[in-house]
């Protein structure tokens, strides 16, 4: 459902510039990574799984993105299963053309997240769940553009109540294809 109203947003914000000068891109094909903490003091690169939208105009870009994390743990017990969903929206700025190919963008960002805890105890099961909630972002991208052909590398830095470190660092790769 929240995916729909994801959707909804990225199509009604598209339709607003002529469909000449915008450029709408899909990005199937992405390798999501934070540094996170797993558990006290203990920090490791974990990855998420990512699909994100944008739409380009003239030197500006809005990128909207679903990111989803699963997580698993236990034993013949317990069982422990995590799920934390973020809705990301992030304005971007050509700060600098590098050539013909390739481009600089700095941008800032903000979105949601919540979390589902699932707890199995033998036969009981008890679900936790968070309510949304808001984060803020920075983020430095170098964009490759060939014909259709869209990459991008993401440096992003995630400020958040509850993640760990603070801000939390990301890397996102994206390939995807414009239109």
């Amino acid at each position: 459902m929240k995916l729909n109203y994801f959707l909804v947003i990225f199509f009604i914000i598209s339709s607003l510039c002529s469909a000449q000068e915008l450029k709408v891109t899909l990005f199937p094909f992405n390798f999501d990574y934070r540094y996170v903490e797993i558990s006290n003091g203990e920090y490791q690169f974990n990855q998420f799984k990512n699909l994100s939208f944008s739409t380009n105009y003239e030197r500006h870009q809005l990128l909207l993105e679903h990111v989803e994390y699963q997580n698993s743990s236990g034993n013949q017990t317990i069982n422990f299963d995590e799920t934390t969903q973020e809705y990301h929206v992030s304005y971007l700025y050509e700060a600098h053309r590098l050539n013909s190919y390739f481009s600089l963008y700095l941008g800032l960002g903000s979105g949601f997240y919540n979390a589902k805890l699932v707890t199995r105890y033998l036969d009981q099961e008890i679900t936790d769940k968070t309510n949304n909630t808001l984060f803020l972002s920075g983020l430095i991208s170098l964009q490759f553009h060939f014909k259709f052909f869209t990459g991008q590398i993401d440096f992003r830095l995630l400020e958040a109540k509850d993640y760990r470190p603070q801000p939390t660092p990301e890397m996102i790769l994206r390939t995807g294809f414009s239109f």
